[in-house]
């Protein structure tokens, strides 16, 4: 019997880091990227388009880094944290008394896959974003909380609606494919994305049931 609740728990462990894990983006704190002109983020890419980028950069250099940008520095809304978010399904409209608690702390993202390791920074001159330590996958920074406000508001929630709260705003977009050569070979490569925060403020959106 116990060695039945250890493995639900472990089940149980690993579909929750799955499901938090997930996102749309390819960058947990954004659940949506939208270019204002052309432009793609790293995990809507075809394998044959990331192939395409690979090939540009596969002529050997005796020593450094070869980088194919995809996307540099292109610009970008997105819908980032959901704060708060209240449904109502019924035919009478209700209210609530919210308090929001907002910091100067803007979270920008970075990607990193393959063989490549965060050490790209330096090398890689032209990187927008900051990538710092010795992790692959996704790394995110922050920059210092100034100041913290505390604000309360009263939220009507309409008849057969939902009101969310969330943050957004403008951010910049750089993603690539690098290869590092030493002595003629290539020893890593990998992909990697930045998405570097420009804006940020807090958005009421409202949704109705049909």
């Amino acid at each position: 019997m116990k060695k039945v609740m250890i493995i639900i728990l472990l089940f149980s462990f690993f579909v929750a880091y799955r499901l938090k894990g997930y996102s749309e983006t390819g960058h947990e704190d954004f659940i949506q990227v939208d270019f204002l002109d052309d432009g793609e983020l790293l995990i809507n890419m075809s394998k044959e388009e990331i192939d395409y980028g690979y090939k540009q950069i596969e002529r050997a250099k005796f020593w450094g880094w070869r980088t194919y940008y995809f996307n540099y520095n292109k610009d970008a809304s997105y819908i980032g944290e959901v704060l708060f978010s209240k449904s109502n399904r019924t035919a009478t409209a209700y209210d609530v008394d919210y308090t929001i608690e907002t910091s100067d702390v803007v979270k920008n993202s970075t990607t990193v896959t393959g063989s490549l390791s965060a050490k790209i920074t330096g090398a890689i001159k032209k990187i927008t974003g900051t990538l710092t330590g010795e992790v692959e996958g996704e790394k995110e920074t922050q920059n210092t909380v100034t100041k913290t406000e505390e604000t309360r508001v009263k939220i009507e929630i309409p008849p057969y609606g939902k009101i969310t709260l969330r943050v957004t705003g403008e951010v910049k977009v750089t993603n690539a494919v690098s290869k590092y050569y030493i002595l003629g070979m290539a020893f890593k490569k990998g992909t990697w994305e930045t998405l570097e925060v420009v804006t940020q403020y807090y958005e009421l959106y409202e949704e109705k049931y049909r």
